[in-house]
Parts: C-alpha cells; sequence; structure tokens
C-alpha cells in the first residue's frame, strides 16, 4: 500500500500543490453565503493548473455551489460542497445527546 501525500496551498503560490493534486478541500469562508459569496479562495487562472480527475470538496454548504465550485467543474473536476458532512455531523451529535440509534438518523439521500 502506499502513503498518501498531504500538502498545504500557499494562497500565494499555489500552482505547485494544485498540478499533483486529487483532493482540494476548501476549509476557508471565501463563498459562504453573505458578504465573501462571490469570492473564491483560487482563481480560473490558479485552476488551470490542475487535472481533471482533482475532487473538489468545499466545506461550505450556503449557498450549495460556491465560486469555488463553479471553477473547478468548469475545469471538469468533481466537486461537493459542505452539505453531508453537516449532516452527518448533526446526526452524530444527537445520537450521543440522546442515545438514539444512529442508524436509524442517517438518511443518505437526505445528503445527496
Amino acid at each position: 500500500s502506499s502513503m498518501a501525500e498531504i500538502a498545504t496551498l500557499s494562497l500565494h503560490s499555489p500552482e505547485e500543490a494544485l498540478r499533483d493534486g486529487q483532493l482540494i478541500v476548501n476549509t476557508t469562508p471565501l463563498g459562504m453565503y453573505g458578504t465573501e459569496a462571490s469570492q473564491s479562495p483560487l482563481t480560473k487562472q490558479h485552476l488551470k493548473h490542475i487535472h481533471s480527475q482533482c475532487h473538489f470538496y468545499d466545506l461550505i454548504y450556503s449557498p450549495t455551489e460556491t465560486e469555488l465550485m463553479k471553477l473547478a467543474k468548469d475545469e471538469g473536476c468533481s466537486v461537493q460542497n459542505g452539505y453531508r458532512m453537516l449532516y452527518l455531523q448533526a446526526a452524530f451529535a444527537f445520537s450521543l445527546w440522546t442515545g438514539t440509534n444512529l442508524n436509524r438518523l442517517i438518511n443518505t439521500e437526505t445528503c445527496d
């Protein structure tokens, strides 16, 4: 088995990490509903360095499609927003607080 390499992107020069990346995760608030909704941590020019097999996971869930997700889709990448993680975290927390069986709470169709 091979070990995965994890790298953080410098927003000043992300090209090298983007060129080899298979999964890009946005953990910034850029793109979130409100004053930063039209912003993206990466530009269209940055995304010219990625390959189309790269997957973008944006932890933001509102709006359901961020500017970063739109840019990545335009480059042929797959994208996912943070709604599924939010839903599963809430289900897990509710299960812990109430003792409810977690499997009864999870409806994966709701997440998609």
